[in-house]
């Protein structure tokens, strides 16, 4: 009986001994970090190309027609298609800088909606289209979407090789002689006769453009980007011919709004002025 006390004892001391017990389980490993939170971002569209233009969007339904700035490429003497509110024409001087031409070509492409499209998407719009005038015969297309700066650089070198001096004098000949490019001026002169059925008449009111004074290809877009802009915020200048009351007084505010250079580049001639 004192035996088994004494063994009794022995196994009560070794389990109370620190150094027989079972070491603890290990703690249970941390949490892992929460996953870093990622901004989703929209990637940056590529810039647009010089001379490439979207399609023409579809715009919101207003209370009264829609007035667009349109271009279109015209052959020899082939009629201006459609019914137009105003006709324009894009005039350079005889042996202009094919360089030039070219420039300005792209700007035209870049700004200008297409005559064609609008059309075609666009019925009811009213237009003012401006005219490039080309030679007979020659591949450049009358309208047409274009979509990429290459097919610009095609179009327009294509489009100044064949631009038609003959239909652009014939034009120039509506303005009053103080009016027209002197042969030494780089132009181009930029005429609008409104309605579209005065095209090419003398002794009417013309809207006179001349961009002979502006230089590089982003200032000539801005020059054209001020055309289409003015035609088409305010259609109440042109849509039933020019109301000269109301266009001087416009332009007697162009000079502030755009700079001198462009802003006195605009005006209204008649030769009963």
């Amino acid at each position: 009986m004192k035996r088994l006390h004494v063994v009794g004892l022995a196994l009560l001391l070794a389990a109370c001994s620190p150094s027989l017990r079972p070491p603890p389980p290990p703690p249970p490993p941390p949490p892992p970090p929460p996953a870093p939170v990622v901004e989703a971002t929209l990637p940056e569209p590529p810039p647009r190309p010089v001379g490439a233009r979207p399609p023409t969007a579809s715009r919101p339904p207003t209370g009264r027609p829609m007035a667009i700035a349109t271009r279109v490429f015209l052959a020899g003497n082939e009629p201006v298609p459609g019914q137009f509110g105003a006709i324009a024409v894009v005039i350079f001087p005889n042996g202009s800088d094919p360089a030039r031409l070219q420039q300005v070509c792209r700007a035209f492409v870049a700004v200008l909606d297409d005559s064609g499209e609008v059309s075609e998407r666009l019925p009811d719009a009213a237009q003012m289209v401006t005219i490039w005038p080309v030679k007979s015969g020659s591949a450049v297309p009358r309208s047409g979407v274009v979509s990429s700066a290459a097919e610009a650089d095609r179009l327009c070198t294509a489009a100044a090789a064949n631009y038609d001096y003959l239909r652009a004098q014939q034009a120039m000949a509506g303005l009053p002689s103080a009016e027209r490019l002197a042969p030494a001026t780089r132009g181009p002169l930029l005429a609008a006769w409104a309605p579209g059925a005065d095209f090419g008449r003398q002794h009417v009111s013309i809207l006179r453009y001349d961009l002979s004074g502006i230089a590089g290809q982003q200032r000539l877009i801005g020059a054209m980007q001020v055309w289409k802009d003015k035609i088409e915020r305010q259609p109440e200048l042109w849509q039933s011919g020019w109301n000269t009351t109301k266009v001087r007084l416009w332009l007697s505010t162009q000079v502030d709004e755009l700079g001198a250079q462009i802003g006195a580049a605009m005006k209204l001639v008649n030769d009963s002025f």
